[in-house]
């Protein structure tokens, strides 16, 4: 698809639900390359398919830990 070419939004989207699960679908929100098809009525129907509409990636719970600096314990403390 080219960038600005609307008429190819529709075989687009077709492409991208048989695509699903395809590591290059992780940047499909932010790529520009599909900003012409945002409003699209099907935009957000797809976007569902590969689990990426708003709602979806809202739900996912991201737990991080910091490493610990050198020198000190899991509680904070000094490691002597």
């Amino acid at each position: 698809m080219m960038q600005g070419d609307s008429t190819a939004a529709p075989r687009c989207l077709w492409r991208i639900k048989r695509w699903r699960g395809d590591p290059g679908l992780s940047d499909i929100v932010t790529e520009n390359l599909f900003d012409n098809i945002h409003d699209d009525p099907r935009w957000m129907a797809c976007l569902r398919n590969v689990g990426k509409t708003p709602e979806q990636l809202a739900k996912i719970e991201f737990k991080v830990t910091p490493p610990q600096a050198e020198g000190t314990t899991a509680s904070g403390g000094a490691n002597l």
